[in-house]
């Protein structure tokens, strides 16, 4: 039986309700999670070789960075795949009519993530997710401003003298969408569900200083708040002015800052933290407030974001403030897990490969040591001067009678030592075998004597393979981030807005075939966000395996130009514009002659207009088409 809620009639009874609903949430996440949030610190002391404990001198104490080669191998490539090309996502029209507001809308998205960094935060969310299997981020809308001193020219009405003002103004450095990626360990997600969508709460803790609050709390020009002024001012008073640090912010330890960031952090004279706990989800409809009209049946009331701050002061209760009504938080797993949110990384499946190839390694390290300047055993009651065994080349070491008889050294076995190395190798494939980074076809390491087919064999099933994570992160955080700030857009975008495409696609439109005015600025307006157009990236399909598709393609163009039938029925200008553009060429349409460039030069080689009628618009004219005008300029005829 379910346990009956009421809500507290008086607002400080409300106010302590609403501050130990979030606190319980997250308290009951921390429980429940305890075991893997123990373990994410472990994770990243193997990534970075940080070892603790005590060691003694004479031994070695070596760390193989086979996690960190394995992580930052599989980061670049997949950071590489999904944001280093423009745009980083498309939107597709239903129709030819819809190809040029899907073009303004892809220039805006994609000009928007890369304002706000989107690059080198892919880097820390792939980082993140190799290290600890799952990332989290949030996103939303920022808008900064900023007083600058602007300089201004000015002609003078009766002089005419042309004079320097300067001004300062309050001038927008940053008004649009944004996304940051959350340390797990100020995550907590509601136990019992996979994917942050389907929990009915999520909470993320974040330490703010008190002069962030403060602006928070400040009344806009609309006359809104983000934080409540009455509760942060009530949290100076009962603090003295200055909120006292949580307990847990002398210990808390982030997992993209060193040890010795975090205490230079807490040594800090004057760093007034403030935890700030955000959840956002539902809450029983039996403590929606009373002044907040709810209709039966509606969720947008129950649906809310909550702030609690030093978990005792409510600074935010307020419903959804998004208008598609959904969480602002985003996961992503490389290798998903069926049932948990938490997923295994890549350094979890390789933790234990990695403490056994250190412990061998250091192992092999000590007995070499040993061998190398090795021990002796000495006869006390030979009156044996120690300080003359410390040897050096032609030093002689006298001494009285036999000296087999006073003296003995240790005699090395060092079958040990290569049975170390050979483990410490057959962990390291292991370790490639779990983690899907091969060491020839991904690393670039050299690999053994192996045929020219059986490396591309073992190429396209490492690409297959990441190919899958990539497409995860596409299809689970790429395209639902792309949408959501194409929702953020419709809420919060000041119109008009000018935006500029870039590459070749900003002269000519690629679908419609027209010219665009204007050097590749497009005005989007308030009727270009109205058409709902699903983000689709495709890094994952054209990045992973660019190399074999060139190699290929290379096959493919010498079969079909060795087929007179073939090589008159293709569209060889447009086929060599895929072709340029496969081998990253980006101005293509200035290496490729136009239309009438080609029949000039069709003129030149001697080839009648006669015989055009016959051919696909596009393919060269002549008997031979292709071949014949191949052959004529390699002559080098002009």
């Amino acid at each position: 039986m379910p346990e009956t809620i009421f809500r507290d009639s008086t607002p400080v009874g409300y106010r302590t309700q609403m501050v130990n609903l979030v606190v319980d949430r997250m308290q009951h996440s921390l429980t429940h999670y305890t075991v893997i949030r123990k373990e994410i610190p472990q994770l990243y002391d193997l990534y970075r070789g940080l070892l603790t404990g005590r060691f003694s001198p004479h031994k070695n104490n070596l760390h193989i960075p086979l996690i960190f080669s394995t992580v930052q191998s599989d980061v670049a490539r997949k950071t590489a795949t999904s944001f280093n090309q423009w745009p980083i996502v498309r939107f597709l029209g239903y129709g030819p009519n819809d190809a040029p507001i899907a073009r303004k809308r892809e220039a805006l998205i994609s000009a928007q993530m890369k304002d706000c960094k989107s690059f080198q935060k892919a880097y820390d969310l792939f980082l993140t997710s190799d290290l600890y299997g799952t990332s989290v981020a949030r996103y939303g809308w920022n808008h900064i401003e900023q007083e600058m001193m602007l300089t201004f020219r000015e002609r003078l009405p009766i002089s005419g003298v042309t004079v320097q003002r300067s001004e300062v103004r309050d001038i927008v450095v940053f008004d649009g969408p944004n996304w940051k990626i959350d340390d797990l360990l100020d995550c907590f997600p509601q136990p019992g569900f996979k994917n942050p969508e389907d929990m009915d709460w999520f909470i993320v803790r974040e330490y703010m200083d008190l002069d962030y609050v403060r602006r928070l709390a400040r009344f806009s020009e609309d006359g809104l708040t983000v934080f409540d002024p009455i509760e942060v001012r009530r949290m100076e008073q009962e603090g003295v002015g200055v909120p006292p640090a949580p307990d847990d912010y002398k210990t808390w330890r982030t997992m993209t800052r060193s040890i010795f960031d975090q205490d230079a952090r807490n040594r800090e004279k004057y760093a007034r933290p403030v935890e700030v706990l955000h959840m956002i989800g539902t809450i029983p409809s039996e403590l929606v407030p009373e002044e907040e009209e709810r209709r039966e049946g509606e969720m947008q009331t129950i649906h809310r974001i909550l702030t609690v701050a030093n978990r005792r002061y409510m600074l935010r209760n307020r419903p959804n403030p998004f208008w598609n009504g959904k969480k602002n938080v985003l996961a992503y797993s490389p290798m998903p897990d069926p049932h948990f949110f938490y997923a295994p990384g890549k350094a979890e499946i390789a933790k234990k490969l990695q403490i056994i190839a250190n412990r061998f390694t250091n192992q092999q390290l000590d007995a070499l040591d040993i061998f190398i300047d090795p021990a002796f055993f000495y006869n006390t009651n030979s009156q044996l001067q120690t300080r003359n065994l410390l040897m050096r080349p032609g030093k002689f070491i006298p001494l009285d009678g036999n000296p087999g008889e006073m003296i003995q050294p240790v005699v090395p076995n060092l079958s040990g030592v290569q049975l170390g190395g050979q483990m410490t190798e057959m962990v390291w494939r292991w370790m490639q075998q779990g983690s899907g980074i091969v060491e020839d076809t991904v690393m670039g390491g050299g690999g053994g004597r192996q045929t020219a087919r059986e490396f591309v064999g073992r190429s396209e099933a490492v690409a297959t393979r990441l190919m899958l994570e990539s497409r995860l992160f596409e299809e689970n955080f790429l395209e639902p981030l792309a949408d959501a700030f194409v929702d953020l857009n419709r809420q919060f975008l000041e119109l008009p807005r000018e935006v500029f495409i870039l590459g070749e696609a900003a002269q000519v439109d690629p679908v419609t075939g027209k010219q665009i005015p204007s050097s590749g600025r497009e005005s989007v307006d308030g009727w270009d966000l109205v058409p709902n157009y699903d983000a689709r990236a495709v890094g994952a399909t054209t990045q992973l395996n660019r190399s074999q598709r060139r190699q290929d393609t290379a096959f493919l163009i010498q079969a079909m130009s060795s087929n007179p039938i073939t090589a008159s029925a293709v569209n060889w200008i447009n086929f060599f514009k895929d072709v340029l553009r496969l081998f990253d060429y980006d101005n293509v349409n200035e290496i490729i002659n136009s239309q009438p460039e080609m029949q000039k030069v069709l003129q030149l080689a001697g080839k009648g207009p006669e015989t055009q009628a016959d051919q696909v618009p596009g393919t060269p004219t002549g008997p031979n088409g292709m071949m014949d005008l191949a052959n004529y300029l390699g002559q080098g005829q002009t």
